[in-house]
Parts: C-alpha cells; sequence; structure tokens
C-alpha cells in the first residue's frame, strides 16, 4: 500500500515537473517543428529516404536521420500532433520504467524499491529538460536499454526463453540503429566491454545481426545513406567542436567581437570544466552519488557497473578529449547512465541501510533544486513562440516566397515548417558541410552568402544581433526594415545570384590529346563566367598547362616520381585543403585515384567524364569492378555520345545520373584559310598536292598501322604528289610505324610531326581528314577536323557513327578494313568537288550542334545543379528500388 501511495506521489511530481518544463521549453524546441515536417512527407510517401523538398537551401533533400521516430509520427493525425506530438515524447520514459519493472519482477525487488526508481526516472532532470519537444533521443536510449537488459537476462536463461531474450536483443539493436545516432555510438563504444563483462560470444555478435535486421527495413541503399550522413557529421564537429554551441555572429570570425561573451559549449580553462561538470551533475545528480553506495552496500553486477561507467565515460570523455568531443553533447550521454543509476539505486535501497537511505533522500533533494533552477534558467530565455515573432510570420505569409534567412538559427526550424519560403538552414539530410557558410558561426561574408543561394528575405531577432541592419545595409544593399517587437524583416533586391560551386578537375595530364585539348578550351571559358575552378594534373608538364596558365588558370601538378600512393596522398590533402563543392574527373587514371582521394577528402559533390568505350576494362577486369563501385559514389557521371552512354548503363549507372555534353571547340582558328599556303610552303608541299591528315597520339588501337598498310595497297592510285600529315605524341611505336611505312613503299609520302600546339592551321593546310582509331568516345579530332572544313575517313568505332554520316559528310569503313579504306581515300583523293562539299557540310553541323558555347553553357548548368543542394536528391531517390 505505501508503495502504491510513493509510486503514485512520485508520478504526480514527475508529470508535474514535466508539464512546467514542457510549458517553459515551448520556446526552445530546437528539432521539433523539423521531425513534424518529416513526418508529413513519410505519411505522403512512406518510402525511403523521405523527400524534403523546398524547405532548406543548406542540405540534400534526401533526409538520411534513422527513420523510426519520423514512421512513428507518421502514424498520428496531423491535427494530433500540432496540439499533442510533445505528449509523444514522453512514452519512451514510460517505456524505461516498464523496463524498469521487469527488471524489478525477475530480481524480486520490492514495490517500494521499484517506486523509488519510476521517481527518478520520472523526475530525472536529462529526460525532464530534453523531452520538451518531439525528439528520437529517449526512443533510442529504450531501445538501447531494452537490448542491454534482453542481453542480461539471455545469459542468465536456457532454452526457448533464452531465445526470446536473443530475437528482443537482436530487434532492439536493430531499433536503436533506426532511431537515434548517438545510441548507436554509445552502444559501438560498449560493445567491446559489455560482451567481456557478460562472458558470451553470442553478445558480441548481436549488433551485427540487429544491423542486417535494420539494413532489411530500410534496404541497403537507405542504409549505406544514413551511414555516409552519420561520417559526414562527425567529420563537421571534428572540424567545428571549438564553436558547438557557439553565437553564430558573436562568435563568428567576420562579425564578431573578440572582447564579448563566449557562451560556447566548450569553454575555455577551467571555467569551462567546472561548467561541464556542472552540467554532468545536474543532469542525473543521483548518477553521480551512485558511485558512493560502492562504500556502504555490496557492488551490483558487473554488468550493471559496466553498463553505467561506459556512460560516464562516453560523457567525460566526448567533453574533455579533444578529438572525440566530435561524437556528441557531452553531458547527453547521462541520458544512457539513468536506467543502470536507478537499477543501481533499487539494489541499493533494498538492503536496508540507513546511509543509503540518506544518500537517495539528498540525492532527491538535489535533483529537485536542479529542476527548480534549470526551470528558472529557461524562464529567463527568449523564445521562439512568441507575439512578436508570431507578427513577423504573419507579415511573411504575405510576400512573396522568395528564400529566407533567419537570425538566430534555431527560429529557421519554426520558419521552414510553414513551407512557403524556403530557408538557408539545413543540416538533416546529408551534406552537413553546406551549413559550414554560417553554422556553427558566420564564416563567409553574409552578403555573398546571401547572393550565392538567392536569398530575397531576412528575418532577424534585433536582440540577438543588433548590428545585423548595418551588415545586410553594407552587403545585401537592404534599404527598408520592417520592425516587429524584437523582430526585424527585410527584403533584399533582386540581384543575380552568383551561385556557382568551386570546381576542382582532375585529369591524367595536360599534354596534346583530344581531353587534353577539350579542357584547355572548356575551363578558360567557364572561368570567364565566373566560375571558381582549378585544374589539378597527375603528371606535371604538358602545353596544355602552360595555355591554362597563361590564361590565369591555377594549375597543380602532382610530383609523380614519388609514386602514385604518394600523388593520391598529395592530392587528398590538397582537396582537403582547397575545398571544392565539386571534383570532376576525366580519363581512367585521373578518375581511380582522384575519386577515391575525394570521397576520403568528403567533397560533397562528385562527377566523372567518360570520353572513350570501355574497351579497357577486357584487359584489366578488376579495373572494372573498381570503376563499378566509384560510380555508385557520383554525383553524375558524363558522357560525350550515345556509345559512351550505352556502355555506362550497361555498366550499371541509372539513366538518371548520366548525362551526355557534347564535346565543343571553337570555331574561330579554324577560319584562318591563309595558313593554307603558309604552312604547306614551311613543310615544303605543293600547292596542287592532296594532303591526308590524321591527328592523334602515336597509340596502338589509334589505326595508324591500318592506315599505313591501307595508303601501301593503293599507293599506285593517289594523285603521284600526295602527303600523309601524323600528328600527335609518340608513346613508343614511330620507329615501328615508319618501318612500316618504308616497307611499303610509301615513306617518302608521310611527315611525322609529332605534338603540335597549331593543329588548326594543320588541318587548314589538308584536304582529307582521317580516323582509324578501333576504339572512340567522340574524337575531338573529327570534330576539329569538320570545322575545319574537311570531310573524314573514319572508322565505324563508337561515337564515330554520331559524327560522320557515311556519303555526307565523309566516309565510314570498318574498323581494321584496311580495303575499304583505301578505296574511300583514292575515292576522295581524285573528286575535289565532292571533298569541299562534304567539308561544307561538316563545318555546318560543328557550326550546329559542337560549338564552345553550347558546351561550356552544359557543364555550367550541370554544376549549378548539382551544387545547388538537394538539386539531384529527388533524381537520386527515383533510383531507390520499392521497398527499400
Amino acid at each position: 500500500m505505501i508503495a502504491a501511495i510513493a509510486f503514485l506521489g512520485a508520478a504526480l511530481g514527475a508529470l508535474g515537473a514535466r508539464m512546467a518544463f514542457i510549458r517553459q521549453g515551448a520556446d526552445r524546441r530546437v528539432d521539433h517543428h523539423y521531425w513534424l515536417v518529416v513526418a508529413q512527407a513519410l505519411r505522403a510517401d512512406p518510402r525511403l529516404p523521405p523527400i524534403i523538398r523546398g524547405r532548406y537551401l543548406l542540405e540534400d533533400e534526401r533526409q538520411s536521420y534513422p527513420p523510426f521516430f519520423a514512421w512513428f509520427l507518421s502514424w498520428f493525425r496531423p491535427e494530433f500532433l500540432e496540439r499533442r506530438a510533445v505528449g509523444l515524447s514522453q512514452i519512451a520514459d514510460l517505456g524505461l520504467i516498464g523496463v524498469l519493472i521487469v527488471f524489478g519482477v525477475v530480481s524480486g525487488v520490492t514495490g517500494w524499491a521499484m517506486a523509488i526508481g519510476a521517481a527518478v526516472i520520472g523526475l530525472a532532470p536529462v529526460l525532464v529538460a530534453y523531452n520538451v519537444q518531439v525528439n528520437p533521443r529517449s526512443w533510442g536510449n529504450l531501445f538501447l536499454s531494452v537490448k542491454l537488459m534482453a542481453e542480461v537476462l539471455a545469459v542468465g536463461m536456457a532454452g526457448s526463453y533464452e531465445i526470446a531474450f536473443w530475437a528482443v536483443a537482436i530487434a532492439a539493436t536493430a531499433g536503436v540503429i533506426l532511431s537515434h545516432k548517438m545510441s548507436t555510438q554509445f552502444m559501438l563504444a560498449l560493445w567491446p566491454a559489455w560482451a567481456i563483462v557478460l562472458g558470451s560470444w553470442a553478445v558480441a555478435t548481436i549488433p551485427l545481426f540487429g544491423l542486417i535486421v535494420a539494413t532489411a527495413i530500410t534496404g541497403p541503399t537507405f542504409a549505406r545513406l544514413q551511414w555516409r550522413s552519420h561520417a559526414d557529421i562527425v567529420r563537421f564537429w571534428h572540424r567545428h567542436w571549438r564553436n558547438l554551441g557557439a553565437h553564430a555572429v558573436r562568435q563568428s570570425p567576420i562579425y564578431g567581437s573578440p572582447g564579448g561573451p563566449d557562451g560556447r559549449f566548450h569553454g575555455q580553462g577551467l571555467r569551462g570544466v567546472v561548467q561541464h561538470l556542472k552540467n554532468v551533475v545536474a543532469y542525473l545528480p543521483l548518477g553521480v552519488l551512485a558511485p558512493v553506495v560502492l562504500f556502504i552496500a555490496p557492488a551490483p553486477p558487473a554488468w550493471l557497473l559496466a553498463w553505467f561507467a561506459g556512460a560516464y565515460a562516453m560523457a567525460l570523455l566526448t567533453l574533455f578529449v579533444p578529438f572525440l568531443k566530435c561524437f556528441g553533447g557531452g553531458h547527453h550521454y547521462v541520458f544512457n547512465a539513468v536506467l543502470p543509476a536507478v537499477l543501481w539505486w533499487m539494489l541499493a535501497v533494498e538492503t536496508g541501510d540507513p546511509v543509503v537511505q540518506a544518500l537517495l533522500a539528498i540525492g532527491l533533494i538535489v535533483t529537485l533544486a536542479a529542476l527548480v533552477l534549470g526551470w528558472r534558467q529557461r524562464a529567463g530565455r527568449g523564445g521562439t513562440s512568441d507575439p512578436d515573432l508570431a507578427a513577423a510570420r504573419a507579415a511573411l505569409a504575405k510576400r512573396s516566397r522568395a528564400p529566407i534567412a533567419v537570425f538566430p538559427l534555431v527560429t529557421a526550424e519554426v520558419v521552414a515548417s510553414d513551407g512557403r519560403n524556403p530557408v538557408l538552414w539545413g543540416g538533416h539530410g546529408y551534406g552537413f558541410r553546406l551549413l559550414e557558410p554560417i553554422f556553427p558561426v558566420v564564416s563567409a561574408p553574409l552578403g555573398a552568402t546571401l547572393r550565392g543561394h538567392g536569398t530575397g528575405l531576412v528575418l532577424w531577432d534585433s536582440t540577438y544581433w543588433p548590428g545585423a541592419d548595418a551588415v545586410l545595409r553594407d552587403e545585401a544593399r537592404v534599404s527598408h526594415v520592417e520592425s516587429f517587437g524584437r523582430w526585424r524583416l527585410a527584403e533584399i533586391p533582386r540581384s543575380t545570384p552568383s551561385r556557382h560551386p568551386s570546381v576542382m578537375i582532375v585529369v591524367r595530364s595536360l599534354g596534346i590529346g583530344g581531353t587534353e585539348r577539350h579542357l584547355a578550351q572548356v575551363v578558360p571559358q567557364l572561368a570567364g563566367r565566373g566560375l571558381p575552378i582549378e585544374v589539378v594534373t597527375l603528371h606535371p608538364g604538358g602545353a596544355m598547362a602552360d595555355r591554362l596558365r597563361a590564361q590565369g588558370i591555377k594549375v597543380y601538378e602532382a610530383d609523380r616520381r614519388r609514386g602514385t600512393v604518394s600523388a593520391f596522398v598529395w592530392l587528398w590533402r590538397l582537396l582537403t585543403v582547397r575545398r571544392p563543392a565539386i571534383a570532376h574527373f576525366f580519363l581512367p587514371e585521373a578518375y581511380l585515384v582522384g575519386a577515391i582521394a575525394a570521397i576520403v577528402a568528403d567533397v560533397p559533390s562528385l562527377l566523372m567524364s567518360r570520353r572513350s568505350l570501355n574497351y579497357y576494362h577486357r584487359k584489366h577486369p578488376f579495373l572494372a569492378h573498381l570503376e563499378k563501385a566509384l560510380h555508385r559514389r557520383m554525383t553524375t557521371i558524363v558522357g560525350n555520345s550515345d556509345a559512351v552512354l550505352a556502355d555506362l548503363r550497361n555498366e550499371g549507372v541509372p539513366v538518371r545520373r548520366v548525362r551526355k555534353i557534347l564535346n565543343g571547340i571553337d570555331l574561330s582558328p579554324y577560319a584562318n584559310a591563309n595558313s593554307r599556303d603558309r604552312l604547306r610552303s614551311e613543310l615544303s608541299i605543293a600547292r596542287d598536292s592532296v594532303v591526308l591528315i590524321i591527328v592523334a597520339n602515336l597509340i596502338p588501337y589509334k589505326g595508324h598501322a591500318d592506315l599505313i598498310d591501307a595508303l601501301s595497297r593503293r599507293a599506285h592510285d593517289l594523285p603521284a604528289d600526295w602527303r600523309l600529315l601524323c600528328v600527335g605524341r609518340d608513346t613508343g611505336i614511330r620507329d615501328g610505324l615508319q618501318q612500316r611505312a618504308r616497307d611499303g613503299m610509301i615513306g617518302d609520302h608521310i611527315l611525322w610531326l609529332g605534338e603540335r600546339a597549331d593543329v588548326p592551321d594543320l588541318l587548314a593546310s589538308a584536304d582529307i581528314a582521317i580516323s582509324t582509331s578501333h576504339e572512340e568516345g567522340s574524337s575531338n579530332a573529327i570534330i576539329e577536323a569538320m570545322a575545319a572544313g574537311l570531310p573524314v575517313v573514319a572508322t565505324e568505332a563508337g561515337g564515330n557513327r554520331e559524327l560522320v554520316i557515311d556519303g555526307w559528310n565523309g566516309a565510314l569503313v570498318g574498323v581494321g578494313d584496311t580495303e575499304a579504306l583505301a578505296a574511300q581515300l583514292v575515292a576522295l583523293a581524285h573528286d575535289e568537288f565532292r571533298r569541299k562539299a562534304m567539308g561544307e557540310i561538316a563545318r555546318a553541323e560543328v557550326e550546329r550542334n559542337y560549338t564552345l558555347d553550347r558546351c561550356v553553357d552544359e557543364y555550367l548548368a550541370l554544376y549549378d545543379e548539382v551544387y545547388l543542394p538537394g538539386a539531384h536528391a529527388a533524381q537520386l531517390a527515383q533510383d531507390q528500388s520499392p521497398g527499400r
């Protein structure tokens, strides 16, 4: 009877304390509105990942937080959640009391002790203070507590009961993974010690089975996204733990005041240490007193000590060890100490020792004092639900749906919940780094950030940021500000948003080749359009590198004398320091080395351009598997022809993540007709000679041997003074080709010109262009020849069929078909009228589809698309299979 009365009294006291905190905490709900929004999204579409469109500018629209809590909320009607959502946060704490009762029954603990335990749970400040908003932390703690208790019971039982408790432990482990990140971190940190304490190998396997179950529920695609997001957050706080809890403006390196008050969570010196310890004590006073019981009553079971000590160790380590501070808010791990502390006190109270009872009484008094002080502290704070803000939001509802910036950032969630104005905020989906211009402190000029994201409105609390008026006037040209009590609302004058991201191009080298010449033309044009762009080469030197530098492009070169591993480390460090928004890889070597380095460096968006067919996969099967694995990490993969895109689709790249951007060239260098006679004179070629030209590096698959054989076969049918210009870098086969030409009695007709920077002039001096490649994506050499007004005789390799229309702007022959190749060359060599007609058609085709301006426009659009937060999220979400 006494126990029942005590239990009822404790319940009423806990309920009163919680209601008081909920009423006072209505103004301090940081994530409350977010969870209601994501629940609404899941109610509309239960598939994972949830997609939140048009609310947050600084995040991926795919919501990658553990989904259980949002699922749970989505079961309730929106009207109920608007009024009673906070009440749902108390259910998890009732679940903790249920676990306590189960333990009490199994352990033979009296009702009096269980009543005391329920009171401690109900009054625990860490639970009371935090559950003023809907949040998944209590659910993660509940699932973790069920998991640990089920394992304790399973180890002590046999038969069907043991199997049942192992099943409960696995299901609860999945619940932890699917509900809360920090609870998952604590579970993994406790894992080794827990298995040792319980002395069971089965315990060590439970997290693995739980992970399998969680992955089966969400599907592997979302599971990867969830863990990737988790790692993203940890890396973010590893960079910024010093500014955890900072005032975004007061501690800003740009707008902050060095002498102003410092409210950061990790305070400096002894004062910071004392503040942390005070929080640890105040969050659970009876937890701090529990170890004193060791000197009075028998020690609790080893598993209980391990659980209790693990929670406090995690709290203290993440508070005081710098490189561990990225794993959470320190004293929030006291959440996980509540149940073991309560169980410990229950066992101690059962001894009937008066000293234990006195300590318990002291602990309860300190607990009540902590609640009163906490309530008074919250009562003295400003909040988000106030008449002034309500008036500002009402005015906002009458304005345009322009993106809006809100300060303080805690208010951003409230404004975002309306869904009218996309808010300059985020951090819930993947992409925590996107917050860095404004969070945890404003680290970039605010005007540039606002323009970069097309922000049209700013709402701020003037008591939070008194100097905002001056900053917005100077940097965003704001002139008119509306006042709503302490809140201010201003409209930013329209201007062209400079939203282009920073891009780093990674390429094998910058010698003279199709891809290299392509980049030498495209990159300066992109820079001229305002795109911050830099180029990295894995091999130093090259004519195109000098050409880019001459146009003001920054080019970084790896020192390959140190080997591939050193080049990888160098590139990783460079990406970490330069921190581009997008890394774009050209050619296989740059893709393999660069993509892995960019993934490790956590570059937000990754692009790859495939510019050839994948024949090299046949010789290197491992390379094929590695590339396919990397494809899954790319935001978008670019191909320059339908043939290349077909290869990518066959490699498993979803159609929605493939983009075709045709090559483009600057046509102006190909309009210099005067260079024809000058070049022929320099090369000692007669004006009326028929000149053939092949522009291709001397690589076996480029088919130079086929061309020599074809010309040798029909040399007697060609005009007497014909010439062949071979333009391209020698890769070691030139001597063999020259000997082949001498053996075919045509050596005197061939000029081996090597690498040349004057390719347009050389093309102008020629009559027929040739491409004999065995494999080709989309040949720049063919496009350049067409731009020069030449007919092209090409093999039917890859994208050549898309450039050369047989009999229209040139001729197509089979790969390796030297007889057909010779016949076409002989026919065109004797038909000047047909050559000129084909050349005019070829030039017109380039002007229509292969201009540099069109190519640059498409690159710029692609970069902007993948940079804008969430722009590709819906597209990627469509790649997920149903039931994931």
